[in-house]
């Protein structure tokens, strides 16, 4: 048996390494796909129960709460950073 072969089981476990993770690499990509679409829901509920004109438009002392409900814990240089970048009319 040549160096080369007595080597070539490492080579085979690599390469069977790399076709798994190749394998599994869509379903983590689906699997992130799927936690977006539910945290984008999730956002969406919590918006609207502060949309009280129903015009897609809250109050920023709301944005704050929603952010927080959402796991997000702005500062209140953050916040402002949000409203003179979102609001038109601020």
């Amino acid at each position: 048996m040549t160096e080369e072969e007595a080597h070539s089981p490492a080579k085979v476990k690599d390469n069977d390494e790399e076709e798994l993770g190749k394998e599994e690499e869509p379903e983590l990509k689906t699997e992130a796909l799927d936690a977006n679409e539910e945290f984008k829901a999730t956002v969406l509920e919590v918006f609207d129960m502060f949309d009280q004109q129903k015009d897609m438009t809250i109050e920023v002392a709301s944005l704050a709460t929603l952010l927080r409900w959402c796991n997000f814990n702005p500062t209140e240089k953050e916040l402002h950073s949000y409203m003179v970048r979102y609001d038109p009319y601020s």
